[in-house]
């Protein structure tokens, strides 16, 4: 009875033992995962750039949602021998291939329904993208770099392997990635691993020439070096109109096959979508016969020349008519457009005529905006940018919330203008924004000093005061006042910097030139007293904010306010990343964090109006460059945890450490810092120095980590195990893969062979204590 006792209890321990193991097992597992995510997450913010609105994601969902009104629209190209080949050759003639059209042709749709296709039939392969926007210029950043680090988020998101790698280059640096060896160095990682890849650049002629040179010597590079030992692994498609340089580059490399776009191909395309566009309205072409319809049809496919940007401005402008007689008047009694620049033409003659004076005169300040931006605004903020205007004693007007526009921004500026991702606002085309600026006689240099004064005098309004009372502040917010703040706050000193640098000529005009002088002059003075009421002085501006500022200086009044002014934001661009990261004066960041906290605090009362005039997300970063200072989060726990992926309070303790002032997220963080960098002073066999080894001669140094090694089959072997997860030594017995061929011996010798040796039943030698 006692013996069914013990066992009994026996048999409660071990059960319990093994739930409790197991339960530790699963917290440990999702603890692991949850360490994995989160350094996923900081990676991922650790590889995006400033500036860069919307992902890459965003603008393919957007070209998805063209595509699918006419999904058989494109799909001829995937049967083009060229194309086809590249895809589904096992080993292709070229590895790379470029797409080459004119401007306007439908390339980019054509890359984004190529992209699909990759990503949906060839599982086998992993596709990374990028579309190059003439937007991209605003970049903080060179936009080769933007390149290499989109697609070192997209491969990171595909191959989580390296993960660990990109982590430690990440705490070995800034939180932000801007050396672009680094980026090229991580780039080549990533196509050395095993994964299969394709790769697709589209329009790289909206890249400066050098830059342009850049990417694709890189990519060419990288393929060569795939192609040595597994040819075909890595394919790249390169997107772009045709350009005598792009030509050169592809004539001096084997690897390059060229695909030009015809205007015969693209002209099915365009003649199917004329079409369907009319029939789907029919009752609009009520007035035409057939005849009239398929003269119209052919007009329309004949004049294009391919160009299907060229049709859809056409008939998305004959669409657009009032009336039918408007649409028969477009097709019989004038002539069709013969030129993209004629179609711009025809859409602006409309939009004058339908428009009443004030729309149309909005929707010109709508197209100043939207050519001076600094980044792609959102329609809250441009609403209250345009809404704003200085009165004759130059002080800033504040708009009325009655006097919100109700017309819809496609409604005054019609098919010149696109809206991705649903609220972020852009030309239709980079040709789009040239002609409207060439024919409807907007100044660029107006334009900007005319935002940059605005910008100054806004900021400079009492609703940006530090004093406020709760009350006063939640009335400025009621009323929709703080719409214009994270684009004025982060990008006001961009505008000056671009006045300061090219508009000089527009203050010596002798019509304009008396007011902007007076306008410049006053809101730079009312801006001082704001902000810089108690400057450094005038002995303390750097030589260099002078100079940039001569041009202005037999302006005397006005030029000794802008040296003033510019002698801060120089001094401020000299600082450390970290300082340049927050809002430049102190008493306007305060002032923006207590506008930021009344509008958090209004967001979460019930039936709030904020969503009309300040979007869906109140809840932002602090910091100036990061992404998500004007994109925020719906949520306060968002916000929080993308702040916590900003702070690294664990500091090195080494002293003279170059990353001491950036700190690290965690403990571990730091520890594995201290292990790679320091391992002298880390408590680990490793921290030892090695008998008879000579530092001088560790000759072969890995450009991921400090590590160097004396031969070469050693940092090879590092790079596998360590950056690559490459094993090339499998177990023949249990298939287990090792990085050295001596490790994959050892292991046999170890244990398959003193598996043998027990089953034969010979003794198994046990050490005994201290034996080494």
């Amino acid at each position: 009875m006692r013996s069914q006792e013990d066992s009994e209890s026996l048999r409660r321990h071990i059960s319990d033992y093994e739930e409790s193991r197991e339960i530790l097992l699963q917290d440990a597992r999702k603890q692991e995962a949850a360490r994995k995510e989160a350094q996923y997450l900081q990676v991922m913010q650790w590889l995006a750039s400033p500036g860069v609105s919307e992902s890459e994601k965003a603008y393919q969902d957007q070209f998805r949602a063209v595509r699918s009104d006419h999904p058989d629209t494109g799909t001829w190209i995937l049967s083009e021998d060229k194309i086809s080949g590249w895809i589904n050759a096992e080993t292709p003639t070229h590895s790379m291939l470029w797409l080459s059209g004119k401007k306007g042709a439908g390339k980019t749709i054509l890359a984004s329904l190529l992209i699909d296709h990759l990503m949906q039939e060839s599982r086998e392969r992993k596709t990374s993208y990028f579309f190059c926007r003439t937007s991209d210029e605003r970049l903080q950043e060179p936009r080769s770099l933007a390149i290499y680090k989109s697609l070192l988020r997209q491969l990171t998101s595909h191959n989580r392997e390296l993960l660990p790698t990109l982590h430690d280059k990440r705490m070995k640096g800034d939180y932000s990635l801007k050396d672009e060896g680094s980026a090229r160095s991580l780039l080549d990682l990533f196509c050395e691993s095993d994964m299969k890849q394709f790769i697709v650049i589209d329009g790289l002629d909206e890249l400066p020439d050098k830059q342009r040179e850049e990417v694709v010597q890189r990519l060419k590079d990288i393929v060569r070096k795939s192609d040595d030992y597994d040819p075909g692994k890595i394919r790249v498609l390169l997107v772009s109109i045709d350009l005598a340089d792009m030509r050169r580059l592809v004539q001096s490399a084997d690897q390059i096959d060229v695909y030009e776009l015809r205007a015969e191909s693209t002209l099915r395309d365009i003649s199917r979508y004329v079409t369907r566009q009319v029939c789907r309205d029919r009752e609009h072409f009520s007035g035409l016969s057939d005849g009239d319809l398929q003269r119209a049809r052919s007009s329309i496919c004949s004049n294009s020349q391919g160009m299907f940007l060229y049709a859809f401005l056409v008939v998305d402008n004959l669409l657009r008519q009032p009336t039918v007689g408007h649409v028969v008047h477009e097709l019989r009694e004038t002539k069709l457009p013969d030129t993209l620049a004629e179609a711009y033409g025809r859409i602006i003659q409309r939009l004058r005529r339908d428009l009443h004076a004030n729309s149309w005169q909005i929707a010109r300040n709508v197209f100043g905006w939207l050519a001076c931006a600094k980044r792609p605004l959102k329609w809250h903020e441009l609403q209250m940018a345009i809404s704003m205007s200085l009165d004759s004693q130059f002080q800033i007007q504040m708009p009325d919330p009655a006097r919100r526009l109700c017309k819809d921004v496609r409604e005054l500026c019609g098919s010149l203008i696109q809206v991705i991702g649903g609220q972020q606002i852009e030309f239709v085309h980079q040709t789009a924004q040239d002609y409207v600026l060439q024919e409807e006689s907007l100044d660029r240099k107006v334009l900007e000093c005319d935002i940059a004064l605005l910008c100054l005098n806004y900021l400079s309004h009492r609703c940006f005061g530090n004093a406020l009372a709760e009350q006063q502040r939640r009335s400025f917010a009621d009323r929709g006042f703080y719409a214009f703040q994270d684009y004025s706050v982060s990008k006001w000193d961009s505008h000056l910097q671009f006045v300061i640098e090219n508009a000089a000529g527009l203050f010596d005009d002798e019509v304009r030139g008396p007011e902007y002088i007076a306008k410049a002059s006053a809101s730079l003075a009312r801006f001082i007293k704001t902000y810089l009421r108690r400057p450094a002085g005038v002995d303390a501006i750097s030589d260099e904010a002078r100079r940039h500022c001569r041009a202005f200086q037999h302006h005397s009044e006005l030029h000794g306010r802008l040296v003033l002014v510019w002698g801060h934001v120089v001094s401020h661009q000299s600082k450390a990343f970290q300082e340049r990261d927050k809002v430049s004066i102190e008493a306007l960041g305060e002032a923006l964090r207590a506008n930021r906290e009344m509008l958090e605090k209004l967001s979460k009362e019930p039936d709030n109006s904020l969503s009309a005039l300040y979007g869906d997300h109140h809840f932002k970063c602090e910091r100036v460059t990061c992404d998500f200072f004007y994109h925020g989060f719906d949520s306060e726990d968002g916000q929080k945890r993308h702040s916590d992926r900003h702070d690294r309070p664990y500091a090195c303790s080494v002293p003279g450490c170059s990353l001491g002032p950036f700190g690290f997220s965690s403990n571990k963080d730091r520890d594995h810092h201290v292990r790679i960098c320091h391992p002298d002073m880390a408590d680990q066999p490793g921290a030892f120095p090695r008998l008879g080894a000579e530092a001088g001669r560790a000759r072969h140094h890995c450009d991921l980590c400090p590590r160097s090694y004396t031969r070469r089959a050693n940092l090879t072997a590092h790079r596998d195990s360590v950056h690559i997860g490459r094993r090339r030594f499998a177990c023949s017995v249990c298939g287990r893969e090792f990085t050295r061929s001596n490790d994959r011996n050892r292991h046999e010798k170890a244990l398959h062979t003193r598996r043998r040796n027990n089953r034969s039943g010979q003794p198994r030698t046990v050490p005994r204590a201290g034996r080494r």
